[in-house]
C-alpha cells in the first residue's frame, strides 16, 4: 500500500486485483489482497485464470492411468533422441498415408495442457505408430518399442485418449489461445464449469441451480449413473466395436467420468468468490450495452455445451 501512496496512486481509486493464486497474493491470512480489501473495501479480485486452469487440469489428470502418461512421454521421446528412426517412420507413414507425418509434441512438465496436441497426434496416427514400433521391437530387440507395440495395441488406452482429447480441447479451446480476450476469461471459466456438470450431472437438476449459485453446488450428490455418461461420438463407437467386456467398459467410463468429476472440482474450487460480477464481465464483453435483463439472463442455464 505504501508503494501505491510513493507512485502517486490513491487507494480511493481501487477497484480490483489480478494476482496468480499463490497463498502470500490472495491466501485468506495477511495477503495482498486481504490488505487491498481492508483498505478498500469491495474491490474486485481475479485470481489468474490460465494458472488456474492449469493446476485444475493437472490435479485431473492423476486420475488417468499412468500407462496414459508414459505412452505419450516415450512416443515424443523415442523420435526426439533418434534421427534414424524418425527417418524411418517418416517412410513408412509415406507409404502407408502418402504424406509426411506430423511431429509428436514434446510435453512440459509444469503445463500439462500442452499434452492435448500430443494426444490428438497420436491418435491420428495410432495404426502407422503401432505399426512402427511393431516392426522397431523385432528390428531393434528393444524392450521400449515393444512396450509401446503392447500399448498401443490396448483398445483400453486409446479409449482414455479419446475421452482426454474430448475435455482437454474444450479446456485449451479458450485458455491457450493466442487472442484471447483478458475481458472475459473468468467468465469463460464459469462457463467452462457449466459444460464439465452438463456431461456428468443430472440434467434435470443441474438446470434448475442458478448461475450465481455454482460454487457452492454441491454437484457430487448428483452425478449421472457411469453408463449414461456421453464421452463423444468417437468414444461411444471405439466403445461399441472393442473387445471387452461389459465390466471392463464400466471400469473404463467410471475412470473417465472421475477425471471430469475431479476436473470440475477442482475448477470450482479456482472460481472467482465474486462470481456475479464474473457473469456481469462475460455478459459486457459481448455486448458493450447490456441490459439488466441481458445480464440476468446469463446466470440461467443452459449455458453452450459440448460438442
Amino acid at each position: 500500500m505504501e508503494c501505491l501512496v510513493e507512485d502517486g496512486l490513491s487507494v480511493s481509486n481501487l477497484v480490483g486485483l489480478g494476482s496468480d493464486g499463490a497463498s502470500a497474493m490472495v491466501g485468506h491470512h495477511k495477503s495482498v489482497a486481504t490488505l487491498m480489501q481492508q483498505a478498500q473495501l469491495g474491490i474486485v479480485l481475479f485470481r489468474c485464470t490460465c494458472h488456474s486452469l492449469h493446476l485444475a487440469a493437472s490435479k485431473a489428470l492423476v486420475i488417468m492411468p499412468t500407462a496414459v502418461e508414459f505412452l505419450i512421454r516415450e512416443s515424443h521421446k523415442w523420435f526426439s533422441t533418434s534421427p534414424k528412426r524418425s527417418l524411418a517412420y517418416k517412410e513408412l507413414y509415406q507409404v502407408m498415408e502418402g504424406k509426411m507425418p506430423k511431429e509428436i509434441p514434446g510435453h512440459s512438465e509444469t503445463r500439462w495442457l500442452a499434452y492435448l496436441e500430443a494426444i490428438v497426434t497420436i491418435l491420428d496416427q495410432c495404426d502407422d505408430l503401432k505399426l512402427h514400433f511393431q516392426l522397431a521391437a523385432s528390428t531393434e530387440h528393444c524392450y521400449t518399442a515393444q512396450q509401446l507395440c503392447d500399448m498401443f495395441s490396448d483398445v483400453c488406452n486409446k479409449l482414455y485418449l479419446l475421452c482426454m482429447r474430448k475435455v482437454l480441447t474444450e479446456v485449451n479451446k479458450v485458455f491457450q489461445a493466442a487472442n484471447a480476450d483478458v475481458t472475459k476469461l473468468t467468465g469463460d471459466l464459469l462457463q467452462l464449469y457449466a459444460c464439465l456438470m452438463q456431461l456428468v450431472v443430472i440434467l434435470s437438476i443441474l438446470e434448475k441451480v442458478p448461475a450465481n449459485s455454482l460454487d457452492s453446488f454441491a454437484f457430487r450428490e448428483n452425478l449421472m449413473p457411469v453408463s449414461c455418461v456421453h464421452f463423444g461420438f468417437e468414444f461411444e463407437n471405439a466403445c461399441g466395436t472393442a473387445s471387452l467386456s461389459i465390466d471392463q467398459l464400466l471400469s473404463i467410463r467410471e475412470r473417465c467420468r472421475n477425471f471430469v468429476v475431479e476436473l470440475a472440482d477442482q475448477v470450482q474450487m479456482r472460481l472467482p468468490s465474486n462470481i456475479e460480477t464474473a457473469i456481469a464481465g462475460k455478459a459486457q464483453a459481448v455486448s458493450c450495452d447490456v441490459s439488466a435483463d441481458s445480464v440476468a439472463s446469463t446466470t440461467h442455464w443452459p449455458f453452450s455445451t459440448f460438442n
